[in-house]
């Protein structure tokens, strides 16, 4: 598909806004886990970390000179796909903790920042690096060993290299 990656780029925008407003408007100081902010306190400081990761990914999705290698560009789609999960899924709890249940999370018991930053990393760790190791470890695979196959058709041909 000829727009996929400005999709994926546009997803990841979008994903990462929302989750940086619903944070900020929920004003939920006590339930904000991520451990920058917990660590600070500074909403200031997490939204400039938050725009620069999006910043970067955006400027690093149109390289000039075109993509280093397929991994190369492989990699920058799982970030986009996974990275946009991540930050809607941040998106969705800010406006149920902030907005929907704020009544019953004011009175709920405040969790330590030692366990925010566990469900954090525990969050990332299931939703972000898992899946991108389970994408990215059968394409290195297929990458190292596709070479030395034999294909009755190729539908990936590369005009550099003989395969077969």
């Amino acid at each position: 598909m000829k727009y996929t990656k400005h999709i994926l780029v546009g997803f990841f925008v979008l994903a990462s806004l929302t989750d940086l407003i619903t944070a900020v408007t929920g004003a939920n100081d006590f339930r904000e886990t991520n451990p920058l902010y917990t660590a600070t306190g500074n909403w200031w400081l997490l939204a400039i970390m938050k725009l620069a990761i999006t910043g970067l990914l955006v400027w690093s999705a149109y390289p000039k000179k075109g993509f280093s290698s397929e991994r190369a560009y492989y990699l920058l789609i799982l970030v986009l796909i996974f990275g946009g999960f991540v930050y809607s899924m941040g998106a969705y709890t800010n406006i149920e903790v902030g907005h929907i249940n704020a009544e019953y999370y004011a009175t709920a018991p405040q969790p330590s920042n030692e366990s925010k930053t566990e469900y954090y990393n525990n969050f990332a760790l299931l939703y972000y690096v898992m899946p991108m190791l389970i994408a990215l470890i059968p394409f290195i695979l297929f990458e190292w060993s596709a070479p030395y196959q034999k294909f009755k058709k190729r539908r990936i041909v590369d005009k550099t290299i003989s395969r077969n």
